[in-house]
């Protein structure tokens, strides 16, 4: 009777593995998801974030050259105009940035949750591998036993 009980606690163990299993599988397949959702979103804004650089790059130094100037080949009102230009481009640019590193750190996040969840399932697997090993082993002893008595 004690390898009975023994192969039923097995087996209530893997049974009880295989739904953690089945709970951890879903949460990365969300992970997942989620992070191929967020790599889609966070596109477009680096490439933004690229577009407005170059734009950033080209007004700055379009502003060095009308400061530069010899005096009188731009007025004071254009100096400012651009110096207006820069500073937008600029506060643009810082915007879309942020957002930009904010799905990074969102993305690292997510990227450090799947591998939690993977290393869990890894566990998981791993334990019901071995419980039902041990089911195994308990068979082969029952029937032994049986062939004995």
């Amino acid at each position: 009777m004690a390898d009975g009980r023994v192969t039923i606690a097995v087996d209530t163990d893997a049974k009880q593995a295989q739904k953690e299993l089945d709970k951890v599988t879903q949460r990365i397949n969300t992970i997942e998801s989620n992070i191929q959702k967020m790599k889609s979103q966070r596109f477009p804004l680096t490439e933004q974030a690229a577009q407005l650089a170059a734009e950033l790059d080209t007004a700055k130094a379009k502003l060095y050259e009308m400061q530069n100037a010899v005096s009188g080949q731009y007025t004071a009102q254009q100096i400012a105009m651009q110096e207006e230009n820069v500073k937008s481009l600029s506060a643009r640019y810082n915007e879309v940035q942020r957002q930009v590193e904010a799905y990074d750190r969102r993305l690292q996040k997510a990227g450090s949750d799947l591998e939690f969840a993977k290393e869990e399932a890894g566990g998981l697997t791993e334990q019901i591998t071995n419980a039902a090993g041990s089911d195994r082993k308990s068979t082969r002893l029952n029937s032994s036993h049986a062939n004995i008595s």
